[in-house]
């Protein structure tokens, strides 16, 4: 045989892609390639007493991504034409080939696993839903039917991992449960979604926050200072302001991307505020880290650098929001008189992850020794 058709006979040769057991041990579910033009998903028992049943059959390539908690069906991914935009569906193993489908046909955001609630009733996944931002960041949805839930964003590219979560409790607990293994987050959360959390997450602290919101309508500017634009050419005065601790969060790339500006002294950056992170695609920027050196507070240079930001925020945006403690009054003082409003209250704080035996006692209502 020449090489070129030895070849061609090795890249011909049927593929099997990854393999999961049904969570019951009795089936085995894979992505079987080359035995037509796209594919397939298939399953088998474990103990070998029946051949193969072939679950899709499809022209696109259809892969297996987890079994339904009763083992009865498996859910699988499937995008249209190679374009990573993930449609999952459910297939029993009493009905082969009815693909049932659970999500959108090609959404504008990348999906990423699926997974089915042992209640039956939500479907939870993750989604890229800014991809152009940048940002290694993860989003779940829970979902029931065709409404969404509930909802978790994780900050990947954070060391201390930022995570912000929303909608109903108990579905949110199946997020954190299921989904989020993150031994340590920085949690953000509506106070009713606390327990759902709390049953997988134990918060170190947690503070109450207000979260406010600002429009173009009632914006009002308060620049009493020289104030300038911060960029990739100023990040040595950004870190020596904000310490060496920020490095990993301050580089070039992310002072070129957010909105950022500051006040000097001299040569000195003494104030600053910018944008955590904005997104021109759906219309919003998050204002934070304001900071003024200690020896030059207490002279409006925060509210000079916070309606900088503000103000440029909204040329690009819009919708504009920052969070602040709740007993932070002159914080509070200050971007009332910016023309923010306080939009919802939350709590926000470290978590760590519950060991197995903790979120069981958490689970039944009992306190662990």
């Amino acid at each position: 045989m020449n090489p070129d058709r030895y070849l061609e006979t090795l890249l011909s040769v049927p593929a099997l892609h990854n393999p999961k057991v049904s969570p019951d041990g009795r089936w085995v579910a894979w992505s079987w390639s080359r035995l037509g033009p796209a594919a397939d998903v298939f399953a088998a028992p474990t103990d070998g007493s029946e051949p193969p049943i072939r679950l899709t059959e499809t022209s696109d390539d259809t892969l297996v991504v987890s079994w339904t908690p009763d083992s009865s069906a498996v859910i699988v991914g499937q995008d249209r034409d190679g374009d990573e935009r993930t449609q999952l569906f459910q297939v029993g193993l009493d009905e082969p080939g009815v693909m049932e489908p659970l999500t959108e046909q090609s959404p504008n955001f990348y999906v990423h696993g699926g997974q089915l609630h042992p209640n039956g009733s939500w479907l939870i996944y993750g989604a890229n839903l800014d991809p152009e931002s940048g940002e290694r960041a993860r989003w779940w949805l829970a979902r029931r039917e065709d409404e969404a839930v509930a909802c978790v964003l994780l900050v990947e590219m954070l060391p201390f991992r930022p995570c912000f979560a929303t909608g109903d409790s108990e579905a949110l607990a199946g997020i954190f449960r299921e989904a989020i293994k993150e031994p340590r987050l920085i949690v953000a959360a509506p106070i009713p979604a606390r327990p759902g959390i709390e049953s997988v997450y134990r918060f170190d602290r947690c503070d109450r926050m207000h979260r406010m919101a600002v429009e173009i309508e009632t914006f009002r500017p308060r620049v009493a200072h020289a104030v300038v634009r911060l960029g990739p050419d100023q990040l040595d005065d950004v870190l020596d302001l904000y310490g060496s601790a920020s490095r990993s969060y301050f580089t070039p790339r992310r002072l070129a991307r957010e909105v950022y500006f500051g006040v000097y002294a001299g040569r000195s950056l003494v104030s600053a505020a910018g944008t955590h992170v904005r997104s021109t695609e759906l219309g919003i920027a998050a204002v934070g880290n304001v900071l003024t050196r200690v020896a030059y507070r207490g002279r409006g240079l925060a509210t000079t650098c916070a309606s900088a930001v503000t103000e440029a925020a909204l040329e690009l945006h819009r919708d504009v929001v920052l969070n602040v403690r709740h007993d932070n009054g002159p914080a509070i003082a200050v971007y009332t008189r910016l023309g923010y409003r306080t939009h919802a209250p939350f709590i926000e704080g470290p978590a760590v992850r519950r060991a197995a035996w903790d979120r069981l006692a958490k689970m039944f209502g009992k306190t662990p020794g």
